[in-house]
């Protein structure tokens, strides 16, 4: 694990200049479109988010009128191949890197249903993502199974990021929005209002979470001193080795509080 936050910090200071601009667009957008959408409670209980087939959450509603992603739409995930620095990249409205074949959706019971999975494998072969989707409304919560194959013969560090640029309340807006950070946790929230924090639910895989302005696209770690008063995003990201034509599991949360 010492060895694994070195390399994270040390590629962390040398990248900056790959870096995007967290609004900017890196690649060619995504989709935007909800395939999904889950609803529960209404006024203040009422849980609404709502998932792209591709597998990205561009809507999160809690409590009635209190959007937190929607404005800007760009949440999502990366898979970097630390050894050889190639990143295959969807965060919907603001990066897609285009290296994704299309995605395969499992839900028999058909759309705004559970049980929900997606797969996509990467164009080059390499790498197959699959999300599993379920939630638990009564604590505001989305929980995100995620497991990556390797389906090469090889033994890659991999770091698989999972980014949203929040506007909490609908405001993005850096007079009114904070964010913090903690080993396992990265939110942001309103001052006497809503927020949302983004934290894994396998602590014992290695993990690093952050509050950016930037997009932590092209296997970047972007970072800002917290408590941060900005107009900002969070992410996360679970690093290991892939063992050859194996897979590695752990589970993502979004949390409103």
């Amino acid at each position: 694990m010492k060895k694994a936050c070195w390399v994270l910090l040390t590629i962390g200071l040398l990248a900056g200049a790959l870096v995007q601009n967290l609004n900017a667009q890196g690649g060619t957008p995504g989709s935007t479109s909800c395939a999904s959408t889950y609803t529960s409670g209404s006024g203040p209980t009422l849980f609404q988010w709502c998932v792209t087939s591709n597998g990205n959450i561009v809507s999160l509603q809690s409590p009635d009128g209190e959007e937190h992603i929607l404005l800007n739409a760009s949440e999502g995930y990366q898979v970097c191949d630390f050894s050889a620095l190639v990143a295959y990249t969807d965060y919907a409205a603001a990066a897609d890197t285009g290296n994704w074949r299309a995605s395969l959706v499992t839900q028999p019971h058909g759309a705004n249903t559970f049980p929900l999975t997606i797969k996509r494998t990467t164009t080059d072969g390499k790498y197959t993502l699959t999300q599993k989707f379920s939630q638990v409304p009564a604590d505001f919560t989305i929980k995100i199974a995620t497991t990556l194959k390797n389906n090469t013969t090889g033994s890659p560090f991999i770091y698989v990021y999972r980014y949203a640029d929040l506007a909490i309340d609908g405001g993005g807006n850096s007079s009114i929005d904070w964010f913090d950070q903690s080993a396992t946790s990265a939110w942001g929230y309103l001052p006497f209002g809503d927020g949302v924090m983004l934290t894994t639910g396998t602590p014992a895989l290695f993990h690093s979470a952050n509050v950016t302005q930037l997009v932590p696209a092209h296997c970047d770690f972007p970072s800002v001193a917290t408590p941060a008063h900005i107009n900002g995003g969070v992410y996360l990201l679970h690093g290991f080795t892939a063992a050859p034509k194996s897979s590695t599991t752990f589970t993502v949360v979004y949390r409103r509080f």
